[in-house]
């Protein structure tokens, strides 16, 4: 479903029709060229993400250092390991606010100290009337973050609600 909304996938059936500029964190390091440096990479996903060289290098030095990887910046990621490659995608994907925000388990490779500093960015995101989808199975994060829960299963809409409402049953649904 996300791959499809972010226009990564055509949908199987319908139409999906989205007002606004997604920046999709489906994958760590997807859009990332292995060979080139976290630096070379901010330019190469930045201009994928639709942002001008003129933003990205308005950003550069807030995504490193939100990133915490100014020593590493000119190595190539393919040294780095999966939690610097999700703080150098979060922090770019984050860096310019998108109208929507597509997260995919983002916050399971991180350390806990950037994890606490990316939630608070998203608290940031959601209060500045941005549009975060959120896909996890960290029903503390779901609380945490969401006013809205769609629990899908195979396709199909099973439930939708408030967090407090739709978390239970799907706990109960899935024993």
């Amino acid at each position: 479903f996300l791959k499809a909304l972010c226009n990564i996938y055509e949908p199987h059936e319908g139409v999906i029709k989205v007002n606004g500029k997604i920046a999709p964190l489906l994958e760590i390091g997807a859009g990332f060229h292995p060979e080139f440096t976290g630096r070379e990479n901010i330019y190469l996903n930045g201009s994928i993400l639709g942002h001008s060289i003129e933003q990205l290098k308005s950003i550069e030095s807030e995504v490193i250092r939100f990133a915490e990887i100014e020593n590493f910046i000119d190595m190539p990621v393919k040294y780095y390991s999966t939690g610097m490659y999700m703080r150098l995608a979060f922090s770019l994907a984050t860096a310019i606010h998108p109208d929507i925000l597509i997260v995919d388990e983002v916050f399971a490779g991180g350390d806990i100290g950037f994890v606490a500093k990316a939630k608070a960015r998203m608290h940031d995101m959601i209060d500045n009337a941005n549009i975060v989808i959120m896909v996890s199975h960290d029903h503390d994060l779901i609380r945490l973050l969401c006013n809205r829960v769609v629990w899908l299963h195979e396709g199909k809409v099973v439930a939708d609600g408030s967090p407090e409402e739709i978390i239970p049953l799907y706990l109960d649904g899935v024993k």
